[in-house]
């Protein structure tokens, strides 16, 4: 900023930390509650999507993200919570967190029914068993195909056969001469799948 414009005055990190940064989070949330004060009165149904994760620092948090359709049916979606987690990671404490989340959000009806997607964890399907808010809990997709990932990874011929593949990348992303010789065999084949032998 000093060469872009000498006559700027740049405060310090703590500055900004301590004064604007608040300043942005509740300009942010004024926003925000004025929005779900128009969206949300209305709504039938909406959808959480809940995760629990660790920091570097070993500091545990929780968040909930809001999904909905608006009156345009347009999807809506907004991390309306994240906040520090001090409590066991069994599934009463978790439910109790999310519930606490869920009756913060402002406009949202209690006789709405809310539906929670949530990773496959013993902890998470008890918390959401648990919830007073909860009406039903879906398991996220995404997760159950990492899982399964990951499983077949400890598969021996998979594992070799993704080591394979990760080799050819790797020789052909620094070789102009593979990656040509690649094509080449690729034109050959005119695009039908072989079986190599």
């Amino acid at each position: 900023m000093a060469s872009l414009n000498p006559k700027a005055v740049v405060k310090s990190r703590t500055s900004y930390a301590k004064n604007t940064v608040l300043l942005v989070y509740k300009n942010l949330k004024e926003k925000l509650d004025s929005l779900f004060l128009k969206d949300l009165p209305p709504l039938d149904l909406v959808s959480f999507t809940s995760d629990m994760w660790q920091s570097r620092a070993t500091d545990d948090y929780i968040s909930l993200t809001l999904h909905y359709l608006d009156k345009d049916w347009f999807l809506r979606h907004f991390n309306v919570e994240c906040r520090p987690y001090s409590s066991t990671h069994a599934g009463s404490q978790i439910a109790a967190a999310m519930d606490n989340m869920i009756k913060d959000v402002i406009g949202l009806r209690g006789d709405a029914s809310k539906y929670m997607t949530t990773d496959g964890a013993a902890n998470m399907k008890k918390a959401c068993e648990e919830s007073d808010e909860i009406e039903k809990q879906m398991i996220c997709l995404n997760h159950v195909i990492n899982l399964a990932y990951k499983d077949a990874c400890k598969v021996t011929s998979v594992a070799a056969m993704i080591s394979m593949c990760k080799s050819l990348a790797s020789a052909v992303h620094y070789s102009t001469k593979r990656t040509n010789i690649i094509r080449d065999k690729a034109a050959e084949m005119k695009g039908e799948p072989r079986l190599l032998t």
